[in-house]
């Protein structure tokens, strides 16, 4: 969960240094050995963050590729251990929430390096999707979301992020993968009688949903409304 006071002090760590590194050249990023995400969470002195790593809720396979969801935080949360300009120059919003994701092939070779024409060919789509809202309607395009990545020892780290979505946080939450250029009912079925969205069984590529556990008592219904306004417009809602 991430009110957590000292789990969120760690994830802020892990997100500016990961935030930082996309940020630099290439060459330089062999400065920084990059871990496991229990490897990380255990050099930060956080062992309960670790085991959650190793969770089976953290890792999924799918369309050839292996996926570690490996930490969610709030801009908002990082304000206090993140000095202001620190925080501006890694572009770590308040108003924002930020997911890192790990990329492996399955069959252990390396994911192709950013510079390289086989990096072109792969479509890896990562979005947010919530319950009651049809997920080609409200997504990380409607968020106004965007990403960063690097390749490191042939693993691709992602750090995404969108809007805030603790106002929501008494619904089911997702981020969702995909390597379709959008999201369709195709890819994640959505039922229309509970909100609920799953994984089509009969897609052959990525196919993953990760549940995203926010704080239900901080959820904010008049907020939920004004962000759906933002993202669909009054006349939408």
């Amino acid at each position: 969960m991430i009110h957590n006071t000292r789990t969120t002090r760690r994830l802020c760590t892990v997100l500016l240094m990961l935030a930082v590194l996309i940020g630099v050249p290439v060459g330089a990023l062999a400065a920084w050995q990059l871990l496991s995400p229990a490897q990380v969470a255990n050099q930060l002195g956080d062992y309960a963050l670790s085991q959650a790593f190793d969770s089976e809720d953290a890792v999924q396979m799918s369309g050839g590729y292996r996926f570690t969801l490996l930490g969610l935080v709030q801009g908002a949360a990082c304000s206090a251990y993140i000095p202001d300009e620190v925080s501006a120059a890694a572009e770590i919003h308040p108003e924002r929430i930020y997911a890192v994701v790990a990329v492996e092939k399955a069959d252990g070779s390396a994911m192709p390096a950013i510079s390289s024409d086989a990096y072109q060919e792969q479509s890896l789509l990562m979005s947010p999707l919530i319950q009651g809202q049809k997920p080609w309607q409200v997504n990380i395009f409607t968020m106004g979301g965007g990403y960063g990545e690097f390749v490191q020892d042939g693993i691709l780290y992602r750090l995404v992020e969108f809007d805030d979505l603790t106002a929501f946080a008494d619904r089911n939450l997702w981020l969702a993968i995909t390597d379709e250029f959008a999201i369709s009912n195709d890819t994640f079925q959505y039922n229309e009688a509970t909100g609920m969205v799953q994984e089509n069984p009969k897609v052959e590529g990525v196919n993953v949903l990760f549940p995203l556990q926010l704080d239900k008592e901080k959820a904010d219904p008049a907020k939920a409304e004004q962000l759906l306004q933002k993202w669909l417009g009054s006349s939408s809602v």
